[in-house]
């Protein structure tokens, strides 16, 4: 039943694309997005209230949401470009063999094996596998790196089966 398997991809990261997968799993949180919204609102109001003089008082207030928003982006960029720096396996081009039993990363100073039973979650983005290895590493599997949709389809079938509900991949 582990048809498709082993799995073998080359994988070169840049920054683009760490950065580019770390935003988007972040977007993927409630609170995020509700910041999101909220700056987005507060803005609105911000320039209808000053635009339209309806109101004489101090408006500036309402642009805190939006300064959290950016300061967030900001500590976020910087620990992305941080753990990137310290991830000295992403350096390389990284050779993933998927097997029945895991993942193996195959680099200088990369994670080496993994068990498929010791991946707490994994997420297709999209343009990215993220494959986390902790509660907060991750692999970073640019969609790219696959031959064509048909590798793609495989590989989604080999995470279904070997993470059931821990894999969340788009239908």
């Amino acid at each position: 039943m582990n048809s498709g398997l082993p799995i073998e991809i080359t994988v070169r990261v840049s920054f683009q694309d760490y950065w580019r997968a770390t935003a988007a799993y972040m977007l993927r949180h409630f609170k995020l997005k509700w910041l999101i919204v909220s700056a987005g609102a507060y803005l609105l109001l911000f320039f209808y209230l000053n635009f339209t003089r309806t109101y004489s008082g101090q408006t500036y207030p309402l642009l805190i949401p939006l300064a959290a928003l950016g300061f967030l982006y900001a500590v976020l960029y910087l620990n992305t470009k941080m753990l990137f720096a310290s991830k000295k396996f992403l350096q390389h081009p990284v050779r993933y063999v998927f097997t029945s039993e895991g993942v193996n990363a195959i680099a200088p100073g990369a994670p080496g094996d993994i068990s498929w039973n010791a991946i707490p979650k994994a997420f297709e983005l999209k343009d990215d596998f993220l494959i986390f290895y902790t509660a907060e590493r991750m692999y970073t599997i640019p969609k790219r790196c696959f031959a064509g949709e048909e590798e793609l389809k495989n590989f989604r079938a080999v995470l279904i089966q070997q993470l059931g509900s821990k894999a969340k991949l788009q239908r």
